[in-house]
C-alpha cells in the first residue's frame, strides 16, 4: 500500500513540475485538402502539433473572428424594411390613407406636436388594399426599403395619416380603413438580420385632429381601425383627420463587444490530429488556429491563418 501511494506521489510531483517548468517549444501547423468548399460541406482541418497544451479555433464568422479578439466589433444598420397589410371598406367617397416617417417628431403624442414635425410621405412605395367587403380583400403592401429615409443618430417614427373627406350632403358612406401584420426588419453591416417590431410591438398611438369626434376607431393587438365621425358627432359630415404613430426607433451603432475563440483542446485533453467545421452561409472567411504552451514561467504561442472560400 505504501508503494502505491509513493508512486502516485511521484506522478503528482512530475505533473506539477511540468506545469511550472518552462513550456516546450511549439511545432504547430494546420492544413486542408482544398481552400474552397460549399455551404454545409465538412471541412477537415488536419493538425500537426496537436499536443500543444491549448488550441483555440476562430472560424472568421461574426462573433468568432481573431481580428476582433481585442477590438470591440461595432455593427450598424445598413438596410431597413417595412411591410404591412391593408383593407378598405367599400365606399364611393374613399378615405385617403398615407404612410409617413419622421426623424424629428418629439415623441409627444398630440396633434399640436405631430404638426410641428417633418413627415415624409412614403405612400408611393407601398401597395394598398382596394375597397372590398369587410374583412376581405386584405392586400400585402410588399416589402419596401425605408433606411434611406432615416438619419443616423436620430430617432424615427412611422405613422399612418388618415383623412376622410367631407360629405356635405347625401348619404355618408362607410370610410373605415384598416392595417395589420406589420414587419419592421433591419440588416446590419455584418449581415445580421433582425426583427425590430411587429404590429403589436410598434406600440401604435392614435391622435385625432378633433379629439371630441366620436368614431369607431380602436387600436388592438391585431388591427388598427380608422373610421369617420358618426352622426352623433359634432364633426359629422366634416373632413376628419386621424393619425396612428409608432413608438420611437433608433438607427444607432450596435456594440457587439469582442469576439471569442472556440476551445478545441485544453491542457488535460489528449493530443488531436484534426478538427471539422462547416459554414452555413457563403462567403470568404479568415480561419485562425491559436496554439499555446503556457506555464507559470513561460508562454509559447503559434498562430496559423488560412482563407477559406465558401460557395452556395
Amino acid at each position: 500500500m505504501k508503494k502505491i501511494l509513493f508512486i502516485i506521489l511521484i506522478a503528482s510531483i512530475s505533473i506539477s513540475c511540468k506545469k511550472f517548468a518552462d513550456a516546450p517549444a511549439l511545432m504547430f501547423d494546420v492544413t486542408t485538402a482544398k481552400t474552397t468548399y460549399k455551404v454545409g460541406e465538412k471541412i477537415d482541418f488536419r493538425i500537426a502539433g496537436g499536443d500543444a497544451f491549448q488550441i483555440s479555433f476562430y472560424s472568421g464568422k461574426v462573433g468568432n473572428s481573431y481580428a476582433y479578439k481585442d477590438n470591440k466589433r461595432v455593427d450598424a444598420l445598413k438596410e431597413l424594411y417595412l411591410s404591412f397589410e391593408t383593407h378598405n371598406a367599400p365606399t364611393a367617397n374613399a378615405a385617403i390613407p398615407k404612410v409617413m416617417i419622421s426623424n424629428d417628431f418629439n415623441g409627444i403624442y398630440d396633434y399640436e406636436n405631430l404638426s410641428k414635425a417633418t413627415w415624409v410621405d412614403m405612400t408611393s412605395r407601398f401597395t394598398f388594399g382596394a375597397p372590398a367587403v369587410f374583412d376581405t380583400g386584405w392586400a400585402n403592401s410588399t416589402t419596401q426599403e425605408i433606411f434611406s429615409l432615416t438619419e443616423k443618430g436620430k430617432p424615427f417614427y412611422i405613422a399612418y395619416k388618415y383623412v376622410a373627406p367631407a360629405v356635405p350632403t347625401g348619404t355618408v358612406p362607410s370610410a373605415n380603413w384598416r392595417t395589420r401584420a406589420h414587419v419592421l426588419r433591419g440588416v446590419t453591416l455584418f449581415g445580421n438580420s433582425m426583427s425590430l417590431a411587429t404590429y403589436t410591438t410598434m406600440a401604435w398611438k392614435q391622435i385625432k385632429k378633433n379629439p371630441l369626434a366620436t368614431t369607431g376607431s380602436v387600436v388592438s393587438a391585431s388591427i388598427m381601425l380608422f373610421g369617420a365621425p358618426a352622426s352623433t358627432s359634432p364633426y359629422y359630415r366634416q373632413e376628419y383627420e386621424e393619425w396612428g404613430i409608432s413608438k420611437k426607433f433608433q438607427v444607432d451603432d450596435i456594440d457587439l463587444g469582442v469576439d471569442y475563440g472556440t476551445s478545441i483542446k485544453q491542457y488535460v485533453d489528449l493530443p488531436i490530429s484534426n478538427y471539422s467545421f462547416s459554414y452555413d452561409v457563403a462567403g470568404t472567411y479568415t480561419v485562425t488556429f491559436v496554439a499555446s504552451n503556457t506555464t507559470a514561467n513561460s508562454n509559447n504561442k503559434a498562430l496559423k491563418e488560412m482563407v477559406i472560400t465558401v460557395t452556395p
